[in-house]
């Protein structure tokens, strides 16, 4: 069974939000083999750039904390608790930045290892610009993933023996009728919860078990 993923699939697991359990159980999957997880290649682009600019702000905010940090030092009544306080807010953040830099590398290993990885070739691109330019209004990097899945659903061929998911969180873009309808034609259920698509492949394997 193919259940292709994308972006925020990543970004849940590597900067903790709320659907990070069950993305984790997909990946736990797919390390056993119970499912074939698929990704595009495009889809570890993001995740990297959103680290970046998170290390920077935070550096921008841990510099302007320690700035006030320096100036409170300087009255009476700064007292030793206070500075304590203070210390651990900024060690937190600097630890928080860390462990998700560690995450994204441990996520993007874990999933070459266990995942298909769509490659962006020159035909993902130009379905990309098709998208955009026909009854699919996406931006461009959504219009690069959807590209990514539909080139390789077109590549099983006999998709409706073998029927898959497309979990995306995006629903407001990936949830229109144009989309879903294609990816229908495919075989593909689209959901927009990494929770409600966690059960439903679960119930898919306890079937076919």
């Amino acid at each position: 069974m193919k259940v292709f993923v994308e972006t925020n699939f990543v970004l849940e697991m590597a900067f903790e939000q709320a659907q990070a359990r069950p993305c984790e159980d997909l990946v736990q999957l797919a390390e056993a083999g119970d499912i074939e997880l698929v990704i595009p290649a495009f889809c570890f682009i993001e995740p990297a750039d959103t680290l970046r600019r998170r290390i920077h702000a935070h550096k921008e905010l841990q510099g302007r904390l320690e700035d006030e940090l320096r100036s409170r030092r300087d009255t009476a009544s700064f007292s030793g608790a206070q500075d304590q306080a203070w210390n651990a807010v900024i060690g937190s953040l600097v630890k928080s930045t860390q462990e998700a830099g560690s995450r994204v590398k441990s996520i993007r290993a874990r999933l070459l290892d266990c995942a298909e990885v769509v490659p962006i070739s020159g035909d993902v691109i130009n379905h990309a610009v098709s998208f955009q330019q026909g009854n699919i209004d996406l931006h461009f990097p959504d219009a690069v993933v959807l590209a990514s899945v539909m080139a390789r659903l077109t590549e099983d061929g006999n998709s409706a023996r073998h029927p898959s998911f497309f979990l995306n969180r995006n629903k407001i873009d990936f949830g229109t009728s144009s989309i879903k309808r294609a990816l229908k034609e495919r075989h593909c259920r689209l959901i927009t919860s990494f929770d409600d698509g966690l059960s439903a492949i679960q119930a898919r394997l306890r079937a076919r078990s």
